[in-house]
């Protein structure tokens, strides 16, 4: 039994070992292997990571700092649904899309509730746009107005959410170093 407990202890040891390796090479080292981009409180967002979501199509064409925001805006959004969804709930998602499903999510949770738009306000945007609807009368594009002035509102929200996660997290960003 002593000898399993010892020989666990080392696997464990060596796999350690080689983990740091990877992760923190020797000086005059072939080179580095991963390296971590980002941290955002307890988690890290690695140079692989990245480097994969440049890949996607919507990112192509995108600064890697931009990308890299985008990811700790994940990040932050992800830490808060988990407060609100059940996790067994967001592992039943998949794929490229959780990212997209996350931030809806805290939409649908945190920030649409809230946001009404007044028929003033509707009214006011279909006066001033007017020329823009084609002729077609305020009862026939109500509803897209007022589509068009909630996601703005959203967006405006979400930004200023997002602004008061990074004040409150630790984010450091070692990009260029």
């Amino acid at each position: 039994m002593h000898s399993e407990v010892m020989h666990t202890g080392i696997r464990v040891i060596i796999l350690a070992s080689f983990i740091a390796s990877l992760l923190f090479p020797a000086p005059g080292s072939a080179g580095v292997i991963e390296r971590v981009v980002a941290i955002v409180d307890d988690d890290i967002i690695l140079l692989s990571e990245l480097q994969e979501a440049m890949k996607e199509p919507e990112n192509r064409g995108k600064r890697d700092m931009d990308v890299l925001n985008e990811m700790i805006d994940d990040r932050l959004l992800l830490r808060e649904v988990e407060r609100f969804v059940p996790v067994s709930e967001l592992v039943t998602y998949s794929g490229k899309d959780i990212n997209r499903i996350i931030k809806k999510k805290y939409i649908d949770l945190r920030i649409r509730p809230f946001i009404h738009i007044p028929i003033e306000e509707i009214e006011g945007y279909f006066k001033t746009h007017r020329e823009s609807f084609g002729g077609r009368e305020f009862y026939e594009v109500r509803g897209e107005i007022e589509d068009l002035l909630i996601k703005e509102e959203i967006k405006k929200r979400l930004d200023e959410h997002l602004r008061r996660m990074r004040e409150e997290a630790y984010i450091r960003i070692q990009l260029f170093e």
